[in-house]
């Protein structure tokens, strides 16, 4: 436990130190020692005058003309007496009206009664003693206190002292925060406003300890704070009774992280008993011995399950045994993968298993390790799914309290590029009942220890329940719906990229740095070539590069995976993002249209604040959403099949999809696919296959039906090459096997926007021409365009649901323990 300003130790000062520190310019110093030495001394003019100028100093004028006033006569007429006399003159009261304070004082009386915390059987009493008391406040804030009797209190800079904490406290915040004493309120003060909610939606726990109510009303009533008392963040203890209520609430709390900054005022006239220090420490002992016994206990209750037994087990479900219980953690500081664990949890109560969402109860609590190990004892899983974090993610340190024991089936869905996923130790813990599925990068198996075996490819999927279209009815209503326009975009992403470059730049540190700006440059330059003018392995291959100049050495390929997926590709994508968002506001205000902006912390964006819409719940508000707009852009980086696609099709509204590098590379491999019957990943030279089947576009019908789809997207140029000076016409362009295409691996029909929409062109774009003209089209041909979404949602209901994702990935796990 740390006190916000220790008391100075008590030494013997000459006069001559007293004097000196009176004119050091240092007036909270001297003032408290200054009151002492003319109570001692009534005599001492030169200190009494010392005193008087730093009170004046301050801004605390009463007691200021209290000293001098107690000069003697023939002192009273000399030339620096007048003259302070007379500068005070013009400066401000200082004094705090006691009506006013124990209005303040009551008033937070009755806030703390909603809050549960009644002091009001002490509210009359303060009222008195406030009365009678006299409070000055100083030009810097600071409010000091004279009880009757002369004797004063809260002569020092505390405000100052608790501004300073509060600045240099860092990550201290991010952590439970316990406060012994309010009087004066300027540290809880400093603490609260210093923690507003953060991007994610957390905002840290504060606990305020005071064991007198008298002190507790003292605090409260020198500025208002009935924002602090009535926020749900705030717990209160209060009385006679407060170490013993605050040890009694945490025990209760054992399954949330309680332990964290632990801070008293040196102010603080009544300690609590127990002492709060010693309760904290008492409950932080407690919690890791009731971790150390879950551990055991979970230990013994799983061993001996190894993979024949779980075959077993899951073979028994599957046959109408006993339904597996599936246990899905998870976290609401998150922006979408809550939601997904918690539609997937649906899914596979749907299907038949037990599942059961772990997850912080509200915005100020996470999660100890007491609340998985509890779940592993009590409720048993027979399988943990957890979005992003693997096994040894969420383990942790292997000298860490573990709560997931080895020999529990264990799936991650990896649904994001998270850099603790590339991690070769993270491979490395990696056992027979570990399972990844998802955006299962290739370079997780190539460089990072995962088991190819143990993994399957799927997308994130959509809530046919939470999304499903209600037809003719909502597009009749989609018109009258406040979130009615003809552009919109959904995302978060509001920060702009060049806020998001001087985040990320601690990635670039060190050696890094001087790549850093290269690297931005390089993302810029792809972003704004057209689709299909840079292989999708473009930035890699220039990371490598611009990292081996830097370096002057071949850079290790995980440094490269993480510049990849730490720095570049978030860049390249926040860049992606916001130039297509410039694209349509330029279209909105030519053709006045409207564009709205849905997400968090688009009001914040200088570029774009005039088209934020607020944010959307997931659920019946997004749906309206994407329905009530003309077209919903969909834009990134990196592959577009994703949630939102399908959300956005089955609820009813029309995506509007930029082409990416990779999109291009998906759709051209399924047009040589189609045009030659043969898949490219199959033959050891694409070209000379191409050369030997294909001749002319009139002579291969699926080729023209491809160069329609390039050249309304305006990318011919880029796949038609125009041989008619050789009598063949139009040919198809070998530009991108001359450049080494690197082919995307996996499946178009699994990985392109446009074949998951059905092969219509209608939803993408690549250009600000062609956003305008695809816009333009989808709000002028409604008919087409619900037809055009009906089989879409349609096409999504087949294999990108909830329901399809959780019966394979239990299959898959269940092939994966029998050894299939």
């Amino acid at each position: 436990m740390s006190t916000l300003a220790s008391q100075p130790g008590r030494r013997t000062m000459t006069r001559e130190e007293v004097v000196s520190l009176g004119r050091a310019g240092k007036p909270w110093e001297f003032v408290a020692l200054g009151v002492q030495v003319v109570g001692a001394n009534p005599g001492d003019a030169g200190v009494r005058f010392l005193l008087a100028a730093n009170f004046a100093r301050l801004g605390l004028v009463t007691a200021a003309r209290e000293q001098l006033a107690a000069l003697p006569g023939e002192l009273q007429r000399e030339a620096d007496v007048v003259a302070l006399a007379e500068a005070m003159a013009s400066m401000p009261r200082d004094e705090m009206g006691a009506a006013e304070r124990v209005a303040r004082g009551r008033a937070a009386a009755q806030a703390l009664r909603t809050r549960g915390v009644d002091v009001s059987a002490d509210v009359e009493m303060w009222a008195e003693e406030a009365t009678a008391c006299e409070c000055f406040r100083a030009l810097d804030g600071n409010v000091v206190r004279r009880r009757a009797g002369g004797r004063w209190e809260l002569l020092g800079d505390h405000k100052g002292l608790a501004e300073k904490f509060v600045r240099g406290a860092g990550q201290a915040f991010e952590k439970p925060l316990v406060l012994e004493g309010v009087d004066p309120p300027w540290l809880l003060r400093g603490v609260f406003d210093a923690t507003p909610r953060r991007s994610d939606g957390f905002q840290v726990r504060l606990r305020v300890v005071q064991a007198s109510a008298m002190e507790l009303l003292d605090g409260l009533s020198l500025c208002e704070m009935g924002d602090v008392i009535a926020s749900e963040r705030c717990e209160w203890y209060v009385g006679q009774r407060a170490g013993e209520a605050l040890r009694e609430r945490l025990r209760e709390q054992m399954a949330y992280a309680m332990v964290g900054q632990t801070l008293a005022l040196p102010s603080v006239r009544l300690r609590a008993m127990p002492a709060v220090a010693q309760v904290m420490a008492g409950v932080d002992e407690a919690q890791r011995d009731l971790a150390a016994a879950l551990k055991a206990r979970a230990e013994a209750k799983y061993a001996g399950r190894d993979k024949a037994w779980w075959a077993r087990r899951f073979a028994e479900a599957k046959s109408g045994g006993k339904a597996l219980r599936v246990l899905l953690p998870t976290t609401r500081y998150s922006t979408f993968v809550k939601h997904s664990t918690a539609d997937l949890a649906a899914a596979l109560r749907r299907s038949g298993c037990e599942a059961k969402v772990l997850m912080e109860p509200d915005d100020h609590t996470t999660l100890s390790v007491v609340a998985y190990l509890r779940e592993m004892v009590e409720f048993e899983p027979d399988l943990v799914i957890a979005i992003n974090y693997t096994r040894a993610n969420m383990n942790g340190r292997a000298d860490s309290v573990s709560p997931f024991p080895e020999n529990v089936p264990f799936v991650c869905w990896i649904q994001d590029a998270m850099s603790h996923l590339f991690d070769p130790e993270v491979g490395k813990r990696q056992g027979e009942l570990d399972f990844v599925i998802g955006h299962v990068f290739p370079e997780l198996f190539e460089r990072f220890g995962f088991d190819r075996s143990r993994a399957m490819s799927c997308a994130v999927g959509v809530d046919e329940g939470k999304f499903g279209s209600r037809g003719e009815a909502l597009a009749a209503a989609r018109r009258q719906s406040t979130y009615a326009c003809e552009i919109a975009y959904v995302s978060n992403h509001s920060e702009s990229p060049e806020a998001q470059l001087a985040r990320l730049s601690p990635v670039m540190s060190g050696a890094l740095a001087p790549a850093a700006e290269e690297i931005a440059a390089l993302a810029g330059r792809l972003v704004s070539a057209a689709p299909g003018a840079n292989p999708p392995e473009a930035l890699r291959i220039g990371v490598h590069e611009i990292l081996r100049g830097t370096l002057r050495a071949e850079p290790d390929a995980r440094l490269v995976d993480t510049v990849m997926h730490q720095f570049a590709e978030p860049y390249a994508d926040r860049l992606m993002r916001h130039q297509t968002l410039e694209w349509a506001a330029n279209i909105a205000q030519r053709r006045g249209w409207r564009l709205k902006l849905f997400g968090r912390g688009w009001e914040k964006n200088e570029k774009f604040a005039a088209f934020a819409a607020g944010e959307l719940r997931h659920g019946e508000e997004l749906r309206e959403a994407y329905g009530a707009a003309g077209v919903q852009l969909q834009v990134t980086w990196h592959t577009l099949v994703h949630q939102r696609l399908f959300e956005c099709v089955m609820a009813g509204g029309f995506p509007l999809c930029r082409v990416n590098d990779g999109e291009f590379a998906q759709m051209y491999q399924l047009m040589l696919h189609e045009a030659t019957g043969t898949r490219l990943k199959e033959c050891a030279s694409a070209w000379p296959l191409i050369r030997h089947r294909l001749a002319r576009f009139e002579d291969n019908p699926h080729l023209e039906k491809w160069r329609e789809v390039w050249e309304t997207l305006g990318l011919g140029e880029r796949v038609v090459h125009d041989s008619s000076g050789l009598r063949l016409g139009l040919m198809l362009h070998n530009a991108c096997f001359n450049e080494g295409y690197r082919w995307p691996k996996g499946e178009p029909e699994k990985y392109s926007a446009f074949c998951k929409l059905g092969g219509r062109a209608e939803f993408l774009f690549a250009s600000e021409a062609t956003l305008e003209a695809r816009t333009a089209w989808a709000l002028e041909h409604e008919a087409e365009r619900r037809e055009m979404i009906k089989r879409a949602a349609a096409r999504a209901r087949v294999g990108q649901t909830y329901d399809v994702i959780a019966g394979e990935m239990l299959g898959f796990v269940a092939g994966g323990l029998a050894g299939g």
